[in-house]
């Protein structure tokens, strides 16, 4: 089984990238830059490049945003009812935040069935689903527009994100120090000690500098955590930690959502106040 697929998405930091594009903290050239170091090339379903991919999801920026409540009328607070930009995660026990419709349906099946998680651009009503499959050494986009609005747990806060995540980590470090689990040459496991060079896969390549540092932190705790996982498991070569380790998917998971949506808050808060 492979385990990366419901610890990492390679789609978050590209989910930063567009949050940031979007709010125009970053240019156009960063963003397709981003999209080529992380991606290489992209297509999309039904025929398409990235210059199109964009395209579609430059209609749900701060500049649409706000052509949106000046035409309606709204109150300000709308402007902050739903994030920029969501990263979209599943795993065993934790279904992907989609809308309750049978269009919805279609999009969590995708992300399920996939190994790169997904991301959602959302305006005012209405929502764009991008769903990423590696095809060919391409990343090809599966792209889905609703008006229905998603249903699920919202994201944690960074604060609540990053302890929840510490404190699991820590508890099955103990956990598994007090069964007195041995590697195959009869040395003793110490999670918290046991990391390699998997942190450099996780790491690469980077986020915007403005990037908030309390998304940065979520990130580089969820990618240490993760890589102590694989490289546990790894040495170990069988399930028996399986009932320690396995809880803590969702927990990395929900501290880059959190990650994400928190870094895309934080821009468009800045946008709206410029507004």
């Amino acid at each position: 089984m492979d385990i990366r697929r419901y610890m990492y998405s390679p789609v978050q930091n590209l989910a930063v990238w567009v949050a940031a594009w979007l709010a125009e903290v970053e240019p156009t050239d960063s963003l397709l830059g981003a999209f080529r170091d992380i991606g290489g090339s992209h297509e999309v379903v039904g025929g398409g490049e990235l210059t199109d991919l964009l395209r579609m999801m430059r209609a749900y920026g701060v500049s649409h945003r706000r052509r949106s409540l000046a035409a309606t009328g709204e109150t300000p607070s709308t402007w902050f009812e739903l994030p920029l930009v969501s990263l979209l995660m599943a795993g065993p026990g934790q279904a992907p935040v989609t809308p309750a419709s049978a269009e919805g349906a279609v999009i969590a099946r995708a992300l399920v069935q996939g190994d790169l998680g997904g991301l959602a651009v959302h305006g005012i009503g209405q929502s764009l689903y991008l769903v990423p499959e590696e095809k060919d050494g391409a990343m090809v986009w599966s792209v889905f527009e609703t008006k229905d609005a998603p249903r699920g747990v919202a994201p944690l806060l960074p604060g609540d994100a990053d302890h929840a995540l510490a404190e699991s980590t820590r508890n099955a470090a103990l956990q598994i120090d007090a069964a007195g689990y041995r590697f195959p040459d009869s040395t003793r496991i110490d999670p918290l000690l046991t990391v390699g060079t998997l942190t450099d896969y996780y790491d690469l390549p980077g986020v915007p500098e403005t990037t908030p540092v309390r998304a940065t932190q979520l990130f580089a705790r969820a990618d240490r955590v993760s890589a102590i996982i694989e490289t546990l498991l790894d040495r170990v070569g069988d399930h028996s930690l399986d009932p320690y380790l396995l809880p803590l998917w969702a927990h990395i998971r929900n501290a880059r959502i959190a990650g994400v949506d928190y870094a895309a808050r934080e821009w468009f808060k800045r946008a709206g106040r410029n507004q």
